[in-house]
């Protein structure tokens, strides 16, 4: 059997039996009422840091896990919060900070976490935005997004965007949108986006060689993609605006149709008698006159009576029929 050795006069089984009580009795005595101060800690930027965020609680010191320390560093900042500063805001919120045994970390060290604006996303996310809103067709429209060189820092969280256009902008040439960066629902970041919308729209042309006079046909026509910034502002963008209509000089081949070189076809003739239409009283009276002018449809013409040679105005209908308001 072996003998127990002596310090200090205290058999070495009463010092470790005392060693162990004291162990004991300070693991005791700090998770009674202890604020251990974490050595770091990341934090989300804009918020605000509480008690617990930044230490362990125990005992009594676990109620006060919401009180409010410090506020967040912005994004890819740092900012260190010492024990004595934390003692401080204890106090200002009323507590006495004696009370408890604050040990740990001589300072707290705060990091933001942070994530950084894909300027790629962002580019095709208004490219996405600008397809579904303009009123272009999109694969005859070249939309040119200037890349973006800021780089951002944002808070964790969703990433969501909002768009604000220019004044009367109508999504044709060159405007800056400004881009509105959200993270959880809040706007955190705005960035100015250069683009240009360049829209490619059909023009009516001629197809062949098209002499003066010639009432133009189905067969007359065809058609060129030219951007919306260059079209001539008549230029003809249907067959209804084309078709019927009469060269008012020849056109050579691939002339763009427009409403200068174009005229309605006359359906009147000067000296023709045409049927007129009058409204007097309530009644309608049928009856020919003469024709004083060419017209075309939609026309005033000022045509004569057959018997009496008295001078009126009518208006021409598209069948030829001159019709007289009642005075």
């Amino acid at each position: 059997m072996s003998k127990s050795r002596t310090v200090y006069g205290f058999p070495s089984w009463v010092l470790a039996a005392a060693a162990i009580l004291c162990g004991w009795t300070a693991a005791f005595a700090e998770a009674a009422d202890t604020i251990r101060l974490r050595e770091s800690v990341d934090v989300t930027p804009g918020t605000h840091v509480t008690l617990g965020d930044i230490a362990d609680l125990t005992g009594s010191a676990a109620a006060l896990a919401a009180t409010p320390v410090t506020t967040a560093p912005p994004p890819d900042r740092v900012k260190n919060l010492s024990a004595s500063m934390v003692a401080m805001r204890l106090r200002q919120a009323g507590i006495d900070p004696h009370q408890f045994e604050i040990v740990g970390a001589a300072a707290v060290k705060l990091t933001s976490r942070v994530q950084h604006l894909v300027p790629a996303r962002l580019a095709e996310a208004l490219f996405d935005y600008l397809v579904a809103s303009m009123p272009w067709d999109p694969s005859r429209t070249d939309i040119d997004i200037q890349p973006v060189s800021l780089r951002a820092a944002l808070p964790e969280g969703e990433v969501t965007y909002e768009w604000k256009l220019p004044a009367r902008w109508d999504f044709s040439g060159s405007a800056t949108i400004q881009v509105v960066i959200l993270v959880n629902g809040q706007a955190v970041e705005q960035i100015p986006c250069r683009v240009t919308i360049t829209p490619q729209v059909p023009v009516a042309v001629a197809a062949n060689h098209i002499p003066r006079g010639k009432r133009l046909e189905t067969s007359d026509i065809s058609w060129e993609e030219v951007p919306l910034t260059s079209r001539q502002a008549d230029a003809a963008t249907t067959l209804e605006d084309v078709v019927g209509q009469v060269a008012r000089r020849t056109l050579p081949k691939g002339t763009v149709l427009t409403a200068r070189v174009l005229d309605a076809p006359k359906i009147i003739r000067k000296n023709q008698i045409v049927p007129v239409e009058m409204k007097r009283g309530g009644v309608f009276l049928q009856t020919k006159a003469r024709a004083l002018a060419d017209a075309r449809a939609g026309d005033r013409l000022l045509c004569a009576n057959l018997s009496s040679q008295q001078q009126f105005e009518g208006i021409v209908r598209e069948d030829g029929l001159v019709t007289v308001a009642e005075p």
